[in-house]
């Protein structure tokens, strides 16, 4: 039902074709109006739609509908948005990527110095060989470094042990990795690089040493690469990320309309544009957002390019694209910079964020975390001794107030077997869910005269690794003691036989 023609602002006016909903009364639409309202601003296209009464009286609350134009069409030039894509384009990312290396200033003031990673996989060429490759005997420049993951580590059958180290320096074949991996390959080869980091392949998984030394550079690793490959729709490393997408439907209503460009008509006519009721892209975690080890390689990455269910993403320091669907929301990079409240808070909700997510090992959490504190603590200008494993020295009193998130929250990492302890025990590490803080300033509870930090003793299970697992840790504060009462048996709502409690 044509319901008005409206002023655009891509080259014309445009031709709208409104879908009534069939609930409504349709005689009542003979006295009502409908007042279409045409934005398009940076590329973000919407469609604004009031009915009103011949008195200038509204008689349904207004709807927004978001536009998304296919690409190569007319409304393309105007509307950047475009549908989501079943293929993925392997061009475009190349295309996002060189772009950024060419243009992107910011993002190539940060590059660190040329550290390169102990061992990268070389898959230069076209050759369905290849090798690990030491770097430190040949520098080799330019690497993409892979997010995964690993799921069931039973089924990581292809691992680089003490007993296969040299096998893989020898060389290998790409088609017996698993499917996610040779995956990655594909994408780095069609990125243009020759190299990719891969932490099965690249540490020794069964050799401490090795373990510890590398994991001492885990952030360096990420923040060096050209670009980090993320497989965020894969849940295990067998499954691949680059087959074709079964697009998911969107909670809210979907639907074209029909237009043409009525002031130019040797354009073509009777394209779609699709309107959506709300924007579509990520509207549910990919599995590699689930998982505690990938948040500190996406936090650190210079540039991401991820693989998701729905979406092809790329972020950097100056940009966001996608290669459908509405653009992902990504938050400000830390700017901790001389404010410690503030810098206590963003640490805070990297904690929340970071315990929200599984592990498998209960003895991994402060290692997965190790890298994002590193780098914290060269924000805030801090020394490795003022991290007390998980929490900092600057803000302690109100960072002990850390609780559990809820009672009912799903549990993201394991208990201890019996008979094995953690330390520091009062450190959140210790939660078996998400934790979080009171929504209070922390100035609230940061007076010095309540609490004070007397000393502390932390004692590295690895000195190298600065900011991992801790062998035995002290804390020794001065602060006023509440006398206070509890029971377990409660009786008529009120708990009795009160026992004390210090």
């Amino acid at each position: 039902m044509l319901r008005e023609v409206c002023e655009a602002s891509i080259t014309g006016r445009l031709q709208l074709f409104y879908p009534l909903n069939p609930a409504w009364n349709l005689e009542e639409l003979d006295g009502w109006i409908l007042e279409v309202g045409w934005s398009v601003c940076g590329g973000w296209g919407t469609l604004d739609f009031r009915w009103m009464t011949q008195n200038d009286e509204e008689v349904r609350a207004s709807e927004e509908l978001i536009l998304f134009a296919t690409k190569g069409c007319e409304a393309s030039e105007a509307i950047s948005n475009s549908p989501l894509q079943a293929k993925i384009d392997l061009v475009e990312a190349r295309n996002w990527l060189q772009e950024c290396q060419l243009t992107h200033e910011k993002c190539n003031q940060s590059a660190r110095p040329a550290a390169e990673p102990k061992r990268l996989i070389y898959v230069g060429g076209s050759s369905e060989s290849t090798a690990l490759i030491e770097s430190l005997v040949e520098p080799v420049g330019h690497y993409a470094a892979l997010s995964y993951c690993w799921g069931d580590i039973s089924q990581n059958y292809f691992r680089t042990t003490q007993e296969t180290l040299a096998r893989r320096l020898q060389g290998f074949n790409i088609n017996d990795l698993p499917k996610t991996i040779q995956d990655a390959v594909k994408v780095t080869r069609a990125l243009g690089l020759e190299y990719i980091w891969v932490d099965v392949l690249c540490i020794v998984q069964d050799d401490p040493e090795d373990i510890n030394e590398e994991m001492s550079h885990m952030g360096r690793i990420y923040q060096n690469a050209a670009v980090t490959i993320s497989a965020s729709r894969a849940s295990h490393s067998n499954e691949g990320f680059l087959h074709e997408r079964t697009l998911e439907t969107t909670d809210k209503n979907t639907f074209a309309i029909r237009w043409s460009n009525l002031d130019n008509s040797d354009r073509s006519r009777g394209q779609m544009v699709l309107c959506t009721e709300a924007e579509i892209g990520r509207n549910k975690p990919d599995p590699v957002d689930t998982r505690a080890w990938t948040m500190q390689e996406h936090m650190l990455s210079s540039r991401l390019l991820r693989f998701g269910k729905s979406q092809t993403v790329w972020e950097c320091l100056e940009s966001i694209c996608v290669d459908g669907g509405s653009e992902d929301k990504k938050p400000p990079p830390w700017d901790m910079a001389g404010e410690v409240r503030r810098a206590v808070y963003d640490w805070q909700q990297a904690v929340a964020q970071f315990t929200a997510r599984s592990i498998t090992k209960t003895t991994d959490r402060l290692p997965a975390i190790a890298a994002v504190a590193e780098d914290y603590a060269s924000k805030i200008g801090a020394k490795p001794s003022d991290y007390l494993p998980g929490l900092w020295r600057q803000g302690l009193p109100f960072m002990l107030l850390w609780r559990i998130e809820s009672k009912t929250a799903p549990r993201t990492c394991p208990a201890l077997p019996a008979g094995q302890r953690l330390f520091p025990t009062w450190s959140w590490h210790m939660a078996r869910s998400g934790v979080s803080w009171p929504s209070m300033e922390p100035a609230e509870h940061s007076d010095p005269m309540l609490l004070k930090v007397l000393s502390h003793d932390i004692m590295l299970e690895t000195e190298t690794v600065q900011y991992g697992r801790v062998k035995i840790a002290s804390l020794t504060v001065s602060a006023v003691l509440l006398r206070i009462f509890w029971s377990k048996i409660p009786i008529n709502g009120l708990c009795t036989t009160p026992n004390p409690f210090r």
